[in-house]
């Protein structure tokens, strides 16, 4: 949703699309990715949690109109604007805001054993 995008660049302070790194688009590009599963409207359920590509959690909510809303790390939900959309390799769901990840679930995946332990203060 390109207006999604647009409020995302200015809440973010980002501004330009230029402005954001490698590393910002793959986060948010990972952030709104669920890997080996391609499940239909029909097939998520309110309270649902998902953990997506990122390790970040996503999760369902279903109004009683049926609506699905998709709640962020900042629990602001974005509304599904357009479900079911069918691709090559699996199906999408346009929502109508740019999910927020937590910048502190995640990290650790790229990081190395040796780093984990000596940034944390319990292992000096």
């Amino acid at each position: 949703d390109d207006h999604a995008f647009e409020a995302f660049l200015y809440d973010s302070g980002v501004g330009e699309i230029d402005n954001l790194s490698k590393d910002e688009w793959e986060r948010i590009l990972l952030y709104h990715t669920v890997l080996n599963v391609a499940a239909s409207s029909s097939q998520i359920f309110d309270g649902q949690v998902i953990t997506t590509a990122s390790g970040n959690n996503i999760t369902v909510l279903i109004e009683d109109s049926g609506t699905i809303n998709i709640a962020d790390a900042t629990n602001r939900p974005g509304g599904v604007t357009n479900p079911n959309v069918t691709a090559d390799n699996g199906i999408i769901h346009v929502v109508n805001k740019v999910l927020i990840s937590d910048p502190n679930v995640g990290e650790t995946q790229t990081r190395s054993v040796y780093e984990i332990i000596s940034s944390d203060s319990d292992f000096e």
